[in-house]
This record gives C-alpha cells, sequence and structure tokens, in this order.
C-alpha cells in the first residue's frame, strides 16, 4: 500500500511540476520582448557602433521596462573619473505593434524600437543634440 501511495505522490508531483513550467513559457509566451532588464551593449551613430561593455561607467548603463514604465539610467565617465547617472522614465503602450512614448498628460509619440537575436537585442533611435543615436542593449 505505501508503495502505491508513494508512486502516486510522484505523479502528482510530476504532473503539477509538468503545469507550472507550461504555464510560465505561456505567460513568458504573452509578455511583450521588451519588458524585462537590459544591458547596454553599443551606441551608434547609424554608420559606426562603439561597444561599451568594457567601458567604464557606460558599462553600467541599463534599462529597464515593466508593463507600463521604461526606465533608461546612463552612465558616463566624469574629468575626474567617477561616473555620472542620469535617469529618464517614461511610460509605453504597443498599439497594432508599434511602440509610443506615453508622457504624464497622455500624449503619446512613435518610439523607434526593433528586435533581433531572437528578441535578445533591442535597438532604440533617440535624438541626441539633433542627431540619431542608436542605443543597443542586451538582455
Amino acid at each position: 500500500m505505501k508503495k502505491v501511495w508513494i508512486q502516486n505522490l510522484w505523479i502528482v508531483l510530476l504532473a503539477t511540476c509538468t503545469l507550472l513550467v507550461s504555464c510560465k513559457k505561456d505567460k513568458e509566451v504573452d509578455a511583450d520582448p521588451v519588458i524585462g532588464s537590459w544591458s547596454l551593449k553599443a551606441i551608434s551613430n547609424g554608420q559606426q557602433s562603439e561597444d561599451v561593455t568594457k567601458i567604464p561607467c557606460l558599462s553600467t548603463s541599463t534599462l529597464i521596462v515593466d508593463a507600463s514604465k521604461m526606465r533608461m539610467t546612463l552612465s558616463a565617465p566624469n574629468q575626474d573619473g567617477s561616473c555620472q547617472q542620469e535617469s529618464q522614465e517614461m511610460g509605453w503602450v504597443k498599439t497594432d505593434g508599434a511602440y509610443y512614448w506615453v508622457d504624464g498628460s497622455g500624449s503619446q509619440q512613435k518610439a523607434d524600437i526593433t528586435f533581433s537575436d531572437n528578441n535578445q537585442t533591442l535597438q532604440m533611435r533617440l535624438t541626441v543634440n539633433n542627431q540619431a543615436a542608436y542605443f543597443i542593449f542586451n538582455k
């Protein structure tokens, strides 16, 4: 009798584990690929890219995205060698496959965000000093 009970327990545990794993996969499929923690990999002007993964300060820059907000934190070296950090937080929505920034008043502006490497690389185009800059992040 004890042997049957243990076998039944294993079957229940196996079924529970299978259910949990399959539910997790379903949630991951439903989650937007932009959601997550991203690390800055490179900055580009559209013709040249600079790998920043080994540059002090820049290598610690991040993009953290949840279901409604993006927070980009950029770090840059000061002349004294210390790091200066600046963060920008903005709401976002996805409509008809396109991403939009949402400000405090609810106004939307199209965001230029693309993915590659099976959604593990995110490229975001921003305007810096009237010039396009591409920030490339890895998950």
